[in-house]
């Protein structure tokens, strides 16, 4: 080497480099020179990354210790899933895997790292249950099967904590498996919080998992009248909201028919006609919002849907329907409107005025 070259210039760089990239030789070649003094931070970096060879070799200088910064090493191998550096780092008496609230397998439940976790119970020393039961919490929330098949048979681990959040977020998320292994533990109840399993399952449209959740007699999908209908309406989850409507429990005229009025106005045309095909519901409910909203909005196949119901009146409130699609400058909507007899025939002077104002915008 050059003596003229300093290998620990700007704070050791080269060798902190060396061993985030993992260029083990030319660790090896530095730390043989007794100007290099390796920074913890190189050490911390190389477990982060995975270079489980050259942990070896700086574990093997003793000017690191791999329990400083609260055992930052083992934390940052357990975390990214470096199966052969923990292994390394719990072979060293120095590293403690339950520094941190045991934050090494917490984030190894968190983060899918099954060898790791099944390391780390080995070992002996890190508390499963540990920030509220974090492992399970968050192996649910990321659908982790295996580890959560693990955790729930450890008699520390608690799956209900925070009012069965375990089990809520599978739900919510859609992770089916999930949901199927914890609702066989007996220790959890779908209808917790006010049924909030089936109600976010249907909001998101997890239809496999509203499946599952109806045939689990604790379950009541009437919840907060038939919230979980008309939260699939309102997002368009048609699948959902077809299997809902299969269950004889479920009402969708509930709340002054707010499914099909939702429905018309976010524009969900399959769920509108879906809708339309069961004699509970009535489209003209609340004044005929529905076809004044979805004119409003611009949903043109909604609109042709309602004005082919007879109950629709889309005069309602003077014509509000034709003047907010004129003013919005849906033409189509308007055409449409225009080519009802009903709309000129409920107020020949307010629905020419706004036709008329339509044609000086559109030519």
């Amino acid at each position: 080497m050059d003596p003229r070259f300093d290998p620990s210039f700007n704070d050791n760089a080269a060798i902190k480099e060396a061993c985030a990239n993992g260029n083990l030789e030319i660790v090896i070649l530095l730390l043989k020179d007794h100007r290099v003094h390796p920074p913890l931070s190189a050490l911390q970096c190389s477990c982060r990354n995975g270079h489980h060879s050259v942990v070896k070799i700086l574990l093997s200088d003793n000017r690191l210790d791999p329990s400083s910064d609260n055992n930052a090493a083992i934390c940052w191998a357990c975390r990214n899933g470096h199966l052969q550096v923990v292994e390394i780092l719990l072979n060293d008496e120095r590293a403690n895997p339950s520094a941190d609230n045991s934050y090494c397998i917490r984030m190894a439940c968190r983060n899918g790292h099954t060898d790791i976790v099944k390391l780390l119970i080995k070992e002996g020393s890190s508390d499963l249950s540990s920030v509220d039961n974090y492992a399970i919490k968050w192996a649910a929330e990321n659908s982790h099967i295996e580890i959560i098949k693990i955790l729930l048979n450890m008699p520390s681990v608690d799956p209900t904590v925070y009012q069965h959040q375990s089990l809520r977020s599978a739900c919510r998320n859609g992770h089916i498996e999930v949901v199927k292994l914890l609702l066989g533990d007996e220790r959890l109840d779908p209808a917790i919080r006010n049924n909030f399993c089936i109600r976010h399952a249907s909001k998101s449209g997890r239809v496999e998992v509203v499946k599952l959740l109806l045939a689990n007699d604790r379950v009541d999908p009437c919840v907060n009248n038939n919230e979980p209908f008309r939260f699939a309406c309102s997002e368009g989850h048609f699948e959902v909201a077809k299997l809902l409507l299969s269950d004889p429990r479920v009402d969708p005229s509930s709340t002054n028919n707010a499914a099909i009025r939702w429905a018309c106005k976010n524009g969900h045309t399959e769920v509108v006609k879906l809708l339309l095909n069961d004699k509970r519901v009535d489209a003209s409910s609340n004044d005929n919002s529905a076809i004044r909203e979805a004119c409003s909005n611009g949903h043109f196949l909604v609109v042709v849907e309602l004005l082919k119901q007879s109950n629709v009146d889309p005069t309602s409130y003077n014509n509000s329907a034709l003047r907010h699609a004129s003013e919005k400058g849906h033409f189509n909507i308007v055409n449409a409107l225009k080519e009802d007899g009903r709309v000129l025939r409920y107020n020949q002077n307010v629905a020419k005025e706004v036709i008329n104002e339509t044609k000086i915008v559109m030519y």
